[in-house]
């Protein structure tokens, strides 16, 4: 796998919680290196690819599990098998967050090690990755507080992996961004998640972050490598997503919600995106329920 270009990420936020979850169906997951400031636990079911991390690579099969550390560039490719659809759980929390808890919560501190080994990247074994996928897979339908109590066990099963072993020899292969512009760049895209629902263009941004459209289309060039219009595309249906698979609000409010006052133009756009439209992305999710 060709090690492009990194792209600055931001997880997808979650209303009403500290850490973010995410359940993926798709034909075929593209390549795409990218980083982000979170740990990233990624969990492939159903998989036949490729994942990166930095300059290594290493077979991914089903029940395939990887906690990637802060800043780490990393890629994950399938091939297209007929009849399968890639299934990907991901969870993502901040440092800072973590770091907190286990401030105040002794019985956290044992997560240290494991916390320090994501740095080089962690590889789970197959029972491990299955206990995960037993505690996640349902983790949408409970409470808030259940699914932290969910969380806080999967980190647990984790530090429990004796066959656990990490990927990269150093550290050296995070990604370094001029923190000015890390800055910047965060700023701007807590802006646009904030303020989704209202239409936002680069003039909206220019006058609110007294910069130029030019500099902030070169922004989000050098950090995403997509213009600004496609990310804010992207942030609007990435988080119809979750909508979608996490609640049961009608359509239409969903679409409102992110920006869309065409339901026609947020169906086809939906369905451009994601190759469903989105009745059958809500309804794959409830037949995976059942």
């Amino acid at each position: 796998m060709r090690h492009k270009k990194t792209a600055l990420e931001k997880p997808p936020r979650r209303e009403g919680f500290s850490w973010r979850y995410r359940k993926i169906k798709q034909q075929q997951k593209p390549t795409l290196w990218h980083c982000h400031e979170e740990y990233e636990l990624a969990l492939h079911r159903h998989f036949v690819g490729t994942a990166a991390v930095s300059h290594h690579e290493t077979p991914v099969g089903h029940n395939h599990l990887m906690l990637i550390g802060p800043n780490l560039p990393h890629a994950v490719t399938s091939k297209d098998v007929e009849g399968q659809q890639c299934e990907t759980h991901v969870v993502w929390f901040r440092e800072s967050w973590i770091k907190q808890l286990m401030a105040s919560c002794e019985e956290l501190r044992n997560l240290t090690p494991l916390l320090e080994r994501s740095k080089l990247c962690i590889e789970f074994s197959e029972r491990t990755a299955e206990d995960v996928f037993q505690l996640l897979d349902d983790c949408p339908n409970t409470s808030p507080i259940d699914q932290l109590a969910t969380f806080l066990q999967v980190l647990s099963v984790l530090a429990q992996d004796s066959q656990s072993k990490t990927l990269l020899p150093t550290a050296l292969g995070q990604t370094n961004i001029d923190d000015a512009e890390r800055a910047k760049i965060e700023k701007i895209c807590d802006y646009l998640a904030r303020n989704m629902a209202k239409p936002i263009t680069l003039a909206d941004l220019g006058k609110v972050f007294h910069a130029s459209d030019s500099s902030i289309q070169r922004l989000f060039a050098d950090h995403f490598g997509e213009s600004f219009s496609s990310y804010l595309k992207k942030l609007r249906l990435g988080h119809a997503c979750s909508e979608l698979q996490m609640t049961t609000k009608p359509i239409g409010l969903i679409a409102e919600s992110v920006g869309y006052r065409n339901l026609s133009n947020f169906n086809r756009q939906f369905k451009q995106y994601k190759h469903l439209t989105p009745r059958e992305y809500r309804g794959q999710f409830k037949r995976g329920a059942s």
